[in-house]
């Protein structure tokens, strides 16, 4: 969540120059290029194993790059000041629609994951990927937010706030690696994935709200 105390005005009264523009627009290019490489690499590896949970992980990636592509349009987009906040207000509901297909997600692979007792995937490609994503996603995220203050650009706090999550998830995936060896827990990824699900959703009903910049 962004500041409640930073001053946010209007979107797109405060958007400064193409420098901010240009680095946001970078940003965004890198978040799809990598999540683009990360689900095919999961979705191939995914259908070659025959491992589902390797399909979800690059489905997952695939709801980042859309929330992305938003971003992209919307920083691409030029006009009067009236059409910039029209604009931003689209891109921010825009991205708040995508937390929801996130947590459908979710609620439906954790669903069948705990239905047919489905154990965290182990294997070293997974463990790989994910590694990569915890550490990269949370720090891309951080960086976007920033940059999201700096513009008072409430569409773009809300992407990152996504692109954070989904690091998030990354996270939880290698923690319940950890306990379902130490305990034989197989039900611990699906029920730690599920619990992130309402803040998912209360970021997705803060960005259809205009408020990811705190703003009331």
């Amino acid at each position: 969540m962004l500041n409640s105390e930073k001053s946010c005005a209007n979107p797109g009264d405060n958007l400064t120059g193409d420098a901010q523009v240009r680095t946001a627009l970078n940003l965004q290019y890198l978040t799809i290029g990598y999540n683009v490489l990360e689900g095919v690499a999961c979705i191939v590896a995914g259908g070659l194993t025959g491992v589902l949970s390797m399909l979800a992980f690059g489905i997952d990636s695939f709801i980042e790059v859309l929330a992305s592509a938003i971003m992209v349009r919307r920083l691409r987009f030029r006009g009067t000041t009236d059409e910039l906040e029209q604009a931003e207000t689209r891109a921010q509901r825009a991205v708040g629609i995508t937390f929801f297909i996130l947590a459908a997600f979710i609620l439906f692979e954790s669903g069948r994951d705990l239905y047919a007792r489905e154990s965290p995937d182990q294997s070293t490609f997974a463990l790989i990927i994910a590694a990569a994503s915890a550490v990269a996603m949370p720090l891309l995220g951080r960086i976007k937010r920033n940059l999201a203050l700096r513009m008072n650009m409430p569409s773009l706090a809300s992407e990152a706030a996504q692109t954070t999550l989904c690091g998030w998830l990354s996270i939880i995936l290698l923690l319940t690696v950890g306990v379902y060896r130490l305990t034989g827990w197989w039900w611990v990824d699906a029920v730690g994935a599920i619990a992130m699900t309402p803040i998912i959703i209360i970021e997705g009903v803060k960005s259809l709200q205009g408020k990811s910049c705190g703003c009331s």
